[in-house]
């Protein structure tokens, strides 16, 4: 219910968005939640507001508090969690304990046909959408979220993503006079 409260408000307004899959990017650096994580989650978020894109942060609750197991979180964490909630909350949605918040991602994306940033590939969530017994590339669902991925790689400077991977065209093909696209 309130995801899709969440969506309803989103979907008012005529910018174009991109779903941020926070916890991939978390721990997107060693396999684990780093500083540079979130640094390199503040540069997504930031990079998206400069293109005039509605950068829409899916994050567990748990990234986004302080303590972790009754010990304070590094002060750099602190410090980019402030920054986070400050700057860009009416585009965060905080999914709740013992909840997957890859099935937010998932509906966020189908809910208003935007993009995912993430390396995550969802099959273990895809194969629950399953339209036949076997598999095969008629599975429509399990096409539609897979051409709504766009994968990303870290490096120092930047997230390693090109604006042709963020271009809305069809990846069908269509043949327009004599010309096959």
């Amino acid at each position: 219910d309130n995801i899709y409260k969440f969506c309803k408000e989103l979907n008012n307004t005529d910018k174009s968005k991109i779903v941020i899959d926070a916890g991939n990017i978390l721990y997107s650096v060693r396999g684990e939640v780093t500083i540079e994580g979130y640094k390199n989650l503040i540069k997504l978020i930031e990079y998206f507001n400069n293109m005039s894109m509605i950068p829409i942060v899916i994050i567990h609750t748990r990234h986004l508090k302080k303590r972790f197991k009754g010990k304070e979180k590094n002060k750099e964490i602190i410090s980019c969690i402030n920054k986070i909630k400050n700057s860009y909350k009416k585009f965060i949605f905080e999914t709740p304990y013992n909840k997957n918040d890859d099935f937010y991602i998932i509906y966020t994306a189908l809910l208003l046909e935007c993009q995912v940033i993430t390396n995550d590939h969802y099959r273990d969530h895809i194969y629950r959408f399953r339209t036949n017994n076997h598999e095969s590339d008629e599975n429509v669902i399990e096409n539609y979220i897979e051409d709504l991925l766009v994968k990303y790689t870290t490096t120092s400077h930047n997230m390693g993503l090109s604006d042709i991977k963020l271009l809305k065209i069809s990846k069908c093909i269509q043949v327009i006079g004599k010309m096959v696209y």
